[in-house]
């Protein structure tokens, strides 16, 4: 499963931000990217200019339509969408701010400890990555959280999907492009970082799906899975390989996302509902009643708790092997 992530909309007070997903089955990938490029070249005899990619805010309702019907349902091809947003308030905002000066504060406490440990170049890292947190706004705290539940949602909902249709075999091929969009500093090293420390916290409160009639030598087990103690599981080096941030123009899953986040805006930010958005809801993953997640602010608070200082995951193994 190749998993495609973009956002739209915005992080101010009264608007809603949203983060599409949108699942391809690998072994359908090839048909994809055929449909795709042939939609797009035909969608580029009838946009002005020479563009260089072809961004869902270029595309008219035809183009939208075609898109559906000639991509998305293409013989072959097997995509599956889902949406995570949020509605800005202030009280979202005053979360962002606390959020933030909660990150900082949790990594210069680990200063003091790399450095009594004699790790002086990861003391200095830490220090970097304070100081940059420190720096960002509270919207890009906001952005984080969705993305972070939208990602950690999106490994189980493969896992699902995967195995209802009996392929959870290819589960060994997951791989996650976000959008470097996403970033508007394009610093990929601090917010993966940010994203590893945000997944081992929702993955306290979440835990990743363990199905139990997988025998110990499963794809999915032996690619990823490093250790496993009651509902816990311990991601491998390999897991954070196959998340990383690409430009929107040299990757075929984020531009298909970034699609998808635009019919999702028009949808439920324009209000436009067309007969073509109706029939791409058979494309919503099986076991999601809707393809927009609404988060509600109580769920962005969870994100915030427990710290890694207060409930870290590789502790809970160090406790399982004591008992």
């Amino acid at each position: 499963m190749l998993i495609g992530i973009d956002d739209t909309g915005t992080v101010a007070l009264g608007q809603t931000f949203m983060v599409s997903v949108v699942f391809i089955r690998s072994t359908s990938m090839p048909i994809v990217t055929f449909a795709f490029e042939r939609w797009k070249k035909l969608c580029r005899r009838k946009i002005p200019g020479n563009l260089k990619e072809i961004k869902s805010t270029d595309l008219t309702d035809g183009m939208y339509k075609n898109f559906v019907n000639d991509v998305v349902f293409a013989p072959g091809v097997s995509i599956w969408y889902n949406t995570f947003g949020v509605m800005v308030d202030n009280h979202t905002l005053e979360w962002g701010k606390l959020q933030r000066d909660r990150f900082v504060e949790q990594y210069r406490a680990e200063i003091p400890v790399a450095f009594s440990e004699g790790r002086f170049k990861l003391a200095k890292q830490t220090e970097n990555l304070a100081g940059w947190i420190k720096s960002t706004p509270p919207g890009m705290q906001i952005k984080m959280a969705v993305l972070d539940i939208a990602f950690l949602a999106s490994i189980n909902q493969a896992i699902v999907e995967s195995v209802l249709g009996k392929f959870d075999e290819e589960l060994s091929e997951l791989q996650w492009y976000i959008d470097l969009g996403f970033l508007k500093d394009k610093s990929t090293m601090y917010w993966k970082e940010l994203l590893r420390s945000g997944l081992i916290q929702s993955s306290q409160r979440e835990p990743i799906i363990q199905i139990t009639e997988w025998p110990d030598d499963h794809p999915f087990l032996t690619t990823f899975i490093e250790q496993s103690k009651g509902p816990y599981s311990k991601f491998n080096r390999e897991f954070a390989k196959r998340i990383n941030f690409y430009d929107s123009s040299t990757s075929i899953p984020v531009q298909l996302a970034d699609i998808f986040a635009g019919i999702m805006r028009k949808k439920y930010l324009d209000g436009t509902y067309k007969h073509h958005f109706k029939r791409l809801e058979e494309k919503i993953l099986k076991k999601e009643r809707n393809d927009l997640h609404l988060l509600q602010f109580s769920e962005l608070e969870k994100f915030n708790q427990p710290s890694p200082s207060d409930l870290n995951i590789y502790e809970e193994f160090e406790r399982a092997d004591s008992v």
